[in-house]
């Protein structure tokens, strides 16, 4: 190919033979890898002297073009190490002008690394698990293992001066004790500052991942501005925190080095710069450290779940087998000392019961289903279904009991046989007989693997009404006896929701269902409505029951619901 065109398009020989541009590239190759030259074919077999001297220039060309290049890879490789500098200075060098400049450079040169380390350290500030965790097993392992050495180093180096030129004491003390004041200040701040600038640098990273999410809604109401504006004060509160920092070790950096020098030039040894060093060093290492080691031990002890298996309390494999479900006086809160979000919720839901929760957002009906799931534990009050407490069970035998059709349909790299049966515990004949059911079998016929077709993870390749119904033929799969919806119809079209709702009263006639409510109409074919305001049940009745109550809150949603919809006194009348 050349400028974006197609020249030439042949086997290797055949181009090798008839194209002069295709053997250019190939003996550039051969000369960057060192091999032969290729010989050359077909036109250009027969070359004369002034041909064979231009190739030879070529070549030679070539192969300088590629040594230069070699040779700078080699200069830049020794200069990213910082040792070319030194490596010249070594060769410049002779005597006692060799001995006295190479102690300043090496105070230098170690300074300069150590500065340029603690600006480095500022940079890399994260709140993540992962990179607290990197400083706990290498950084500062790494650090603590150098800090040893050094210490030893400048120790020794002391009591070597101390016992040839006691005098020196009464310069190294001083500053020793000038170091440690200079640290407690330092220390005093730093953590606080850090901390702040992990926080604030978390707050710009989630609003740039939650705008990116929602950008098409974003666009659509035309709150890009106001987005953007939110953002910039975020990162600009994140950069005065950072900033406090820099200002901060640079005071620290300034205040030791000014300490070595008056030092340096009291004692002119290196060993007291050393120390120095390490006070520079160890306040970047300690700060790092201890505020990563801090975010460990809170995320140890954040209480964990309860245990998936309780041996001495395990489930029949057919459990439930009525579907009885009691609510006791259940007061859920999400944190200690937060207020209720379910203040004493009593109800009970009988066996085959279609049940709908309904109540304006927030009111508490996805805690209730998440209290039915033991997400989240009960401050007060229990749930009892057949006779059994949820409490009492461990999670995975209770969430393995249910049925559940979620919000946010969920799809898991793979096949759609895996996405369906996922424990493979059923025939393809009857995954095939649920396709049927949830109208999927013709999408999955379609496909030249039929139940072997791939499904990338969260399912982005198939539409988010198939999804859905892929969730649904979970649910069939597994027949449980109660069976959860947490808003199932919401994002999708009348016709999925029609078919779902069709689905549920045929395939699940028996079963105790739980549903919350997202479209009114889908209520009215459900046997009781369990209204919740502000996390208390309002009412708990037939839905018939309830729209010809005065004052009724389930009432007062379908009368707005249809308001919304255009004709409400003939949707009203039907």
């Amino acid at each position: 190919m050349s400028e974006g065109k197609i020249v030439e398009a042949a086997t290797y020989d055949q181009l090798l033979a008839s194209s002069q541009q295709f053997q250019n590239l190939v003996n550039a190759h051969k000369v960057t890898s060192g091999s032969e030259l290729q010989p050359h074919y077909g036109v250009q077999k027969h070359k004369t002297p002034k041909e064979e001297i231009q190739k030879i220039n070529t070549e030679q060309h070539l192969r300088e073009s590629l040594g230069d290049q070699l040779i700078k890879e080699e200069e830049r490789e020794i200069g990213d190490t910082g040792l070319k500098p030194y490596m010249q200075y070594l060769n410049q060098s002779k005597g006692f002008l060799y001995l006295s400049l190479s102690v300043i450079f090496h105070f230098v040169f170690i300074i300069g690394q150590f500065v340029q380390s603690l600006w480095l350290a500022a940079d890399l500030q994260d709140s993540s698990v992962s990179f607290d965790m990197r400083i706990v097993d290498l950084d500062l392992a790494f650090a603590f293992t150098l800090s040893i050495g050094t210490t030893m180093n400048t120790y020794f180096s002391f009591g070597v001066l101390a016992f040839l030129t006691w005098p020196i004491l009464f310069v190294i003390l001083p500053m020793v004790y000038i170091t440690i004041i200079l640290q407690r200040f330092y220390f005093a701040s730093a953590k606080e500052l850090m901390r702040i600038d992990g926080t604030t640098k978390s707050s710009v990273a989630s609003h740039l991942a939650e705008s990116v999410a929602g950008a098409v809604t974003i666009r659509a109401f035309g709150e890009e501005d106001r987005f953007f504006s939110q953002y910039l004060k975020l990162i600009d509160a994140n950069e005065y925190t950072d900033q406090s920092f820099r200002c901060l070790m640079s005071k620290l950096v300034v205040n030791i080095l000014m300490a070595g020098f008056i030092g340096m030039a009291l004692s002119y040894g290196l060993s007291l710069n050393l120390f120095l060093v390490i006070s520079v060093q160890s306040q970047c290492i300690m700060s790092n450290s201890i505020i990563a080691i801090e975010r460990l031990e809170q995320y140890m002890h954040i209480p964990s779940e309860a245990p998936e298996i309780i041996e001495g309390n395990r489930l029949a494999l057919n459990w439930p087998v009525v579907g009885k479900v009691e609510i006791r006086d259940l007061k859920v809160r999400y944190r200690p000392n937060s207020p209720l979000v379910l203040r004493g919720i009593s109800c009970v839901f009988e066996e085959g019961d279609k049940i709908e929760i309904v109540g304006k957002t927030g009111s508490g009906k996805t805690t209730l289903i998440s209290s039915l799931f033991h997400l989240v534990e009960p401050t007060e009050g229990s749930i009892i279904i057949d006779d059994i407490n949820v409490s009492t069970l461990g999670l995975h035998d209770l969430r393995s009991h249910f049925g559940v059709i979620p919000q946010d349909p969920t799809l898991f790299s793979g096949s759609v046989r895996f996405n369906l049966d996922p424990l493979m515990e059923h025939t393809d004949q009857e995954i095939w007989e649920v396709l049927k059911k949830c109208q999927l079998r013709e999408a999955v016929q379609e496909k030249e693997e039929g139940l072997s077709s791939l499904v990338v993870q969260d399912g982005s390749n198939w539409s988010l009404g198939l999804r859905k119904l892929f969730c649904l033929g979970r649910a069939l799969l597994k027949r449980r006896k109660i069976l959860v919806l947490d808003e199932t119809t919401a994002s999708i079209d009348n016709a999925t929701d029609s078919l779902i709702q069709r689905t549920i009263r045929t395939e699940f006639a028996n079963c105790t269902v739980i549903t919350v409510a997202h479209r009114i109409p889908t209520v009215m074919d459900y046997t009781m409505v369990l209204s919740i305001s502000d996390g208390q049940a309002v009412e708990y009745d037939e839905p018939m029951k309830l729209m010809s109550k005065e004052g009724s809150l389930f009432g007062q949603l379908v009368k707005e619901y249809w308001s919304h919809s255009g004709n409400v006194s003939g949707h009203l009348e039907d």
